[in-house]
């Protein structure tokens, strides 16, 4: 294939195939070179009675980019914005992902995204779906960001005297870069399984992995 466009087009694909086929196909990674995975992943792919191949843009790394950003430039309100954006991006790809490791309709899944609330999500949502639980210490963090997102959308917060200082924000934010970093671990570990996009890798995720976790 010569045409340039032509190759970065296929390898999209080829990787959108082969992540789909890692979180929601029932790929194992263990041992495996990404080449590897690529062609077990196709393989499984045109097993599949519904070979539709449908296209969904995933957000999250440009919502992370904009909260850093805003954090460098002191708008500390929309970096809560856009970081408790990504944290429910997050977490309703984990219901979407774990929702079909468990045979649920795209239907029901759909429903649990829309109708669950951020607590139900990181609670009963995870055991129901038999997911790994997140730590208490990072749910608490969670709650922070949220509050203060609702804060700021929903013009909640409280009046301040002229010349006292607010730091309550860049507070939340400093505390929910451990968390971020907690949850980018998760959705590599568990949904993605260790899997690198990085020319002829090769995963470390274990072949069997226990049944919360598969």
């Amino acid at each position: 294939m010569k045409n340039p466009l032509a190759r970065e087009a296929q390898s999209i694909i080829v990787g959108a195939i082969t992540e789909w086929g890692i979180t929601h196909g029932g790929l194992r990674t263990g041992g495996l070179t990404r080449d590897e995975l690529r062609r077990k992943a196709i393989e499984i792919f045109l097993r599949n009675k519904n070979k539709r191949l449908l296209i969904s843009i995933d957000h999250s790394d440009t919502l992370s980019l904009y909260a850093d950003t805003f954090v460098r430039e002191k708008h500390f309100e929309l970096a809560v914005v856009m970081q408790a954006t990504w944290l429910e991006h997050v977490l309703n790809k984990i219901v979407d992902v774990y929702g079909t490791r468990r045979k649920l309709s795209k239907e029901e899944i759909v429903q649990m995204i829309r109708e669950a609330n951020f607590r139900a999500k990181v609670g009963w949502v995870l055991k129901l779906l038999r997911a790994p639980s997140i730590p208490s210490e990072h749910l608490k963090v969670m709650n922070r960001l949220a509050e203060a997102r609702n804060e700021f959308v929903h013009y909640k917060w409280k009046g301040l005297a002229i010349g006292q200082g607010d730091c309550h924000y860049e507070e939340v934010l400093a505390e929910f870069v451990a968390t971020r970093r907690f949850m980018e671990r998760y959705v590599r570990k568990y949904l993605h399984r260790n899997y690198e996009r990085g020319k002829g890798s090769r995963t470390t995720a274990p072949d069997s992995s226990p049944q919360s976790a598969s």
